[in-house]
């Protein structure tokens, strides 16, 4: 199976499988990408807080492949060097907090009920994305030499009930307009999967709203990917048809 060896992905877990290259902790939005790319060489695991900083990166199935990335990419050269030449983002969210410039990952803080006067809860507009990918374009070439840059959105499905989530869907409406705008290549899965599973919803997909289902079809003699989970293979076909 082609790996996709020229990306390198960041996100959440739920593509990570996708790739050769990719970023174990779980990163959510542009805020958390820019200091990722900032702190490269310092990329600091072993405080419980780095959980909220570098989504989860201390949970048992994360941290060991933290440590083995920090190992392996420990300057910045090593990215091109190891045949990396597209940085592709998973954005599935907006929302962020801040303590003074660090950002603290939405989802794992407010769900660890940390004390919330603590922080400044930011949500982003579409300006402030338009500048963030700005800010880790430009990081990315003068520090990494590496020009390309790609999104992969959240899954802007509608609910069972036929209805969009409607911060999802400004968020996947807002960053399809800053692509074109900014000429990135955006993988905009909702699209994707409604051109490939007609009157699907967004249960269908992650039946618990935040992991796959399987999607297992062993009798797909036409699945050269090797992927089994069918909404994979979705995604997987147009990555590799610009990679």
């Amino acid at each position: 199976m082609n790996k996709l060896d020229n990306y390198l992905y960041v996100g959440s877990c739920r593509y990570q499988g996708l790739f050769k290259h990719f970023f174990p902790p779980r990163l959510h939005s542009t805020k958390e990408f820019i200091y990722f790319l900032n702190n490269f060489e310092n990329l600091d695991f072993d405080s419980p807080m780095q959980c909220f900083i570098y989504g989860d990166c201390r949970h048992n199935l994360c941290y060991d492949k933290a440590i083995e990335f920090r190992k392996n990419f420990t300057s910045k050269h090593d990215l091109a060097d190891s045949g990396i030449d597209t940085v592709i983002f998973e954005i599935c969210t907006n929302k962020v907090y801040m303590r003074g410039d660090v950002p603290f990952n939405d989802f794992y803080t407010r769900n660890a009920y940390l004390r919330e006067d603590l922080f400044d809860k930011i949500v982003m507009t579409k300006e402030d994305l338009i500048e963030d990918l700005k800010i880790i374009s430009d990081i990315l070439i003068t520090k990494f030499n590496i020009s390309k840059i790609a999104i992969i959105t959240h899954i802007d499905l509608p609910l069972e009930n036929g209805e969009l989530i409607p911060s999802r869907h400004a968020l996947v409406e807002n960053l399809e307009d800053i692509s074109q705008d900014l000429n990135i290549p955006i993988y905009s899965l909702g699209k994707i999967f409604e051109a490939d599973f007609n009157g699907i919803s967004i249960k269908d997909v992650l039946p618990d709203d935040f992991h796959y289902q399987n999607g297992i079809n062993i009798n797909d003699k036409d699945n050269e990917s090797g992927i089994v989970n069918i909404y994979f293979r979705s995604l997987y076909r147009e990555l590799i048809k610009n990679s």
